[in-house]
């Protein structure tokens, strides 16, 4: 005769049974994250470059930030990134004629002339140089962290300029190019100057666009350009400094007479930075074109170049080429003091 057990146990069998098979999915379940916010992503080392590496993508290199000056020294190229860690770094030998742009993505941008040969690098002073043109008299660079580089040239007299690589194509812009200077930033792309038969005439946006007549019996000028304050025209008319900054159609403001030298550049911090040589004397002004020029040497009397640049982080930077071949430099504010950087210097530029 068999027992039959009581239906309350049997449903407490079933029960111990159900509850035994749970324990393992409980504790799978609470072994995971809550939500994906929660799941840690794995950590990422950022190491210091050497200043003036190619680095590469877990790199961050600080002195692409800064300052980059070029000197032509005894028929050689020497690049220095200003700052801490900075030396002069031997580019390229037997050269005439040297242009120096930067941008904090691209890294520093160098051009030079060797033997009528255009030859660019990007990337780093120790990077390779790249074959651009032959039979060319003139260069200008610029870059900017979304456009890339933008090279300028003068060949047989004709101004071609190409943008976005490199290996980009050339695309002709005027002939009878007497004088060029190119620029560029974020927003508002690239900026062409060139001054033909005393006229200087400006582009801006594109490289196909049309050439916008700026000023008559012009003898000097520069660009330069930012997001922030647009773009920066100077020039120098019968020896009067004048300049325009926000639009190609801006009303010119005149800064300075008997000027003979004369330099701008521009950053979204600082605003525009104006050089001048006056009466043998460095002038200098940054923040306004009403701001008020400071006194900055009266060595400036035997000068023969002047360059500056400004950066964000590192403010304005002036360059002075004197007759005498001896390369004066300060930086890091206007009351920063002149040391002296290089001799036997040919030919002086400066970026930010």
């Amino acid at each position: 005769m068999s027992v039959k057990a009581p239906g309350w146990y049997q449903m407490a069998r079933v029960l111990a049974i159900v509850v035994l098979a749970a324990i393992p999915v409980a504790i799978i379940i609470a072994s995971l994250p809550s939500s994906p916010s929660a799941v840690s992503p794995p950590s990422r080392t950022v190491a210091r470059c050497r200043p003036g590496s190619s680095g590469g993508p877990n790199c961050r290199d600080d002195s692409r930030s800064r300052p980059l000056v070029g000197i032509l020294q005894n028929g050689n190229f020497l690049a220095e990134q200003i700052g801490p860690g900075g030396s002069w770094v031997s580019e390229a030998p037997a050269v005439s004629q040297i242009a120096v742009a930067s941008d904090p993505v691209h890294g520093p941008l160098l051009g030079t002339i060797q033997g009528g040969v255009f030859l660019a690098k990007q990337g780093g002073l120790s990077t390779g140089w790249v074959s651009e043109a032959t039979d060319v008299s003139q260069i200008a660079v610029g870059s900017d962290r979304l456009h890339g580089p933008l090279l300028g040239k003068v060949s047989n007299g004709a101004f071609s300029a190409k943008q976005g690589g490199l290996n980009a194509g050339w695309i002709a812009e005027i002939s009878n190019a007497d004088q060029i200077a190119v620029a560029s930033d974020p927003t508002h792309g690239a900026l062409l100057g060139v001054v033909k038969n005393g006229t200087f005439m400006v582009k801006e946006g594109r490289l196909t666009a049309p050439w916008v007549r700026e000023a008559s019996n012009v003898s000097q000028m520069a660009v330069a350009s930012d997001p922030t304050h647009g773009p920066l025209l100077g020039a120098v008319t019968n020896g009067t400094l004048v300049v325009k900054e926000g639009s190609l159609t801006a009303p010119w403001v005149r800064e300075a007479s008997s000027v003979s030298l004369m330099a701008v550049a521009s950053d979204p911090t600082h605003g525009p930075l104006l050089g001048a040589v006056r009466n043998g004397t460095l002038l200098a002004k940054e923040g306004g074109l009403t701001a008020r020029w400071v006194r900055e040497a009266a060595i400036a009397s035997t000068a023969s170049q002047i360059a500056v640049a400004s950066v964000p982080s590192h403010g304005p930077f002036l360059g002075l080429l004197r007759d005498d071949e001896t390369v004066l430099l300060k930086g890091r504010g206007l009351p920063a003091g002149w040391r002296v950087a290089a001799i036997a210097v040919t030919q002086l530029v400066a970026a930010g």
